[in-house]
């Protein structure tokens, strides 16, 4: 017990913010400062059967685009549980996983269980890359070289919030070996939260009964428990699902095919008690014919590239200028340390896209104009150009143009996508 819950703390303390808080008000620094104590209270209280979750603290957050006036459908609730909550939540799930893991990472679902996926039988060793997004969009650009050109896509409304929990406790525990876990499952999966007074009517987001809390450490892995019934339904009549939680997106070979795994989506979903959007052009269920870009995952798919949204490059701009406010920090070195984690992490994540050394120039640009801005201000120089590049180099700031590509798309032959493309429009 104690060395799964130090691993458990491991975990934790590594994704999360030092800021990070529950209903409790302990902070992570705080919580780490007596770990010890925490570790010895929680084994006792697991041991004596006598643990209790300390609820979660709720956060509305708002959707994009404009609601007037706000409703519920505006925002999106986020619960955060007590740190010491954390921990024992991830050492349920990795006691669980064993048992779980090949309902949870199946050949279809590509987000939400990364750290896990290479336990899996169900995925083959070149799918072990941690950055499921990178996967799923190897994958898609595959499929769309062998002719799969039509593109059904969807999301599940309101989909943590609609999960039915009982049902999802009674497939646990026909899952598990130790039974004594789904109690204590059953009872960190409460989805009340602690501030529902502050909240105002945006309380009404969140419901005792039904769903789990999104932003749990267990939610991810039981959701796609959840839709591992999804999965398996259009894996049997041979459908080519690329779904990340509880977006997806299907590729077929003609709009029959995509038509018909529309049909067959809604009634799987039906079973479960989800629902996705009407089928329409301009709903977020649509089916979309060859050659037309769409959008999944952060990121716009057309016959000769991958890239990131608009929007993505609109927050990295507002990230620049988050950083470099000279509002926010004392000291250069932790400006620039904070810059080189985003230039690092952006072209991480990104660098299978079709990126120009020409646009990344551009927030290399930004970044330089605006470490010489919060310089200038704080009196460390007296003009704005009084830094050249190379001084930015000495003072080991990154670049985004400075990082190594290797976008998907370049790696196909010359035409081939659209050549297939074009196979399947002239079959319409």
């Amino acid at each position: 017990m104690p060395k799964r819950l130090d691993a458990a703390w491991g975990s934790v303390r590594q994704g999360s913010s030092s800021r990070s808080k529950g209903p409790d008000g302990i902070t992570l620094g705080e919580f780490s400062r007596n770990w010890h104590l925490h570790r010895d209270a929680i084994r006792n209280q697991l041991r004596g059967n006598c643990y209790i979750f300390g609820g979660y603290l709720g956060h509305a957050i708002a959707k994009a685009g404009p609601r007037d006036p706000p409703s519920l459908k505006s925002f999106r609730p986020i619960s955060v549980a007590n740190i010491r909550d954390r921990v024992v939540q991830r050492a349920i799930l990795e006691a669980i996983w064993p048992d779980i893991r090949d309902r949870v990472v199946t050949k279809s679902s590509f987000g939400g269980v990364r750290r896990y996926a290479q336990s899996s039988r169900n995925v083959q060793p070149d799918d072990n890359d941690r950055r499921c997004i990178k996967r799923a969009a190897n994958k898609i650009f595959s499929l769309r070289q062998s002719g799969f050109c039509w593109i059904f896509e969807t999301d599940i409304v309101d989909f943590f919030s609609s999960i039915d929990k009982v049902s999802l406790l009674e497939s646990l525990a026909g899952a598990l070996r130790d039974q004594s876990l789904v109690k204590v499952i059953s009872d960190s999966l409460s989805t009340e939260v602690t501030n529902a007074g502050q909240l105002g009517f945006r309380a009404g987001l969140w419901n005792s009964l039904w769903g789990v809390p999104q932003g749990g450490v267990l939610s991810p892995a039981l959701a796609n428990f959840y839709l591992f019934a999804l999965d398996k339904a259009m894996e049997r009549e041979g459908f080519k699902v690329i779904r990340y939680v509880d977006d997806l997106i299907i590729l077929a070979r003609d709009e029959p095919e995509a038509t018909a795994a529309h049909d067959l989506c809604l009634e799987t979903l039906s079973e479960l008690r989800l629902k996705i959007h009407p089928l329409g052009e301009n709903s977020k269920t649509r089916i979309i014919a060859p050659n037309k870009p769409f959008r999944f995952l952060g990121l716009e798919f057309s016959a000769r590239s991958i890239r990131p949204t608009l929007e993505k490059f609109a927050k990295l701009t507002d990230s620049i200028d988050s950083i470099t406010d000279p509002r926010r920090r004392n000291q250069l070195t932790g400006v620039i340390q904070e810059l080189n984690w985003l230039v690092l992490g952006f072209m991480s994540a990104y660098d299978f896209c079709n990126l120009t050394q020409n646009e990344l120039a551009i927030f290399d640009s930004r970044i330089g104009f605006r470490v010489r801005q919060w310089m200038c201000r704080r009196g460390i120089i007296r003009n704005v150009r009084h830094v050249t590049s190379d001084a930015f180099a000495y003072l080991g700031i990154k670049r985004f143009s400075d990082r190594l590509l290797n976008p998907i798309v370049d790696r196909a032959r010359p035409g081939e996508l659209v050549k297939s493309e074009s196979h399947a429009t002239n079959a319409m």
